[in-house]
């Protein structure tokens, strides 16, 4: 009875997700750079602290990115950070010049109609995604314990990514990582986050969909020479309180708007 009471009492409070921390290091480097991160999941929400600074811990939730400064005891609140709602907020700028045009005096609308039209051809191209090829390789490799298959991912027709797919049933938590992956993939520059990468400002998760795992090691290449690699290490089941994701009592928070709501 006891037993079953406290677990009762634990569900109500908290329940299971996942922590792993992210290693990244240049091959390029010597000795060899590396930094590394501690990331906490649960369903939609991802927190990811700094290992070599404690002060710095950055919040992903309710489409909002959360900077908590813990030596200022402050908050910055990037509301609005998702890659839709600053593409909306990109073209109301666009139509917004685009009305100006029209009642601008003649010697300023040549200026404002070059302004609009660059505006709004950027606008096209951050909308769309890179053409990614991903394809499966006979090579694999093992990371902190866990076996991986490699894929290639290619752009332009250079490879510019190797990353090594672990199956979803041999990772701890692995489906509540690829959760929280694709929910960062949401965010502006959510694939540094998630994988250590920059991937541009357009949509790019639908790619990694097709691997059927997690990516636990991610390197990165330049004139087919690796650069930079990331890992996935100390994987692990962890129940976590919802105050995890929560900000501080008596924080200061200051809203940084990124795109229309």
């Amino acid at each position: 009875m006891r037993l079953i009471i406290g677990l009762a009492l634990i569900s109500g409070a908290a329940h299971a997700g996942v922590a792993y921390e992210l290693n990244q290091r240049s091959l390029t480097l010597q000795p060899s750079a590396s930094h590394v991160a501690h990331y906490s999941i649960q369903d939609d929400k991802v927190r990811v602290a700094e290992a070599s600074d404690a002060a710095l811990v950055l919040i992903f939730k309710d489409q909002t990115i959360y900077i908590l400064n813990n030596t200022l005891r402050s908050v910055v609140a990037q509301k609005y950070a998702t890659l839709t709602q600053i593409a909306a907020k990109y073209a109301d700028t666009v139509r917004q010049f685009e009305d100006a045009v029209a009642t601008a005096p003649p010697d300023k609308r040549a200026m404002l109609e070059q302004s609009a039209r660059q505006m709004k051809e950027d606008a096209g191209r951050r909308s769309q995604p890179v053409p990614r090829d991903y394809r499966i390789t006979d090579r694999s490799e093992s990371v902190d314990g866990h076996g991986c298959r490699i894929w290639e991912e290619h752009e332009m027709g250079a490879k510019r990514l190797e990353l090594c797919v672990a199956s979803l049933t041999t990772v701890p938590g692995g489906a509540e990582i690829l959760r929280g992956m694709k929910s960062l993939s949401q965010y502006w520059n959510g694939s540094t986050i998630a994988l250590g990468v920059t991937y541009g400002a357009g949509p790019w998760w639908s790619g990694m969909e097709a691997l059927g795992g997690v990516p636990i090691l991610i390197r990165e290449f330049k004139d087919d020479e690796p650069i930079r690699e990331t890992t996935l290490t100390a994987i692990h089941v962890e129940v976590l309180n919802a105050s995890v994701f929560d900000l501080p009592d008596g924080y200061s928070v200051q809203e940084q708007p990124l795109g229309a709501p």
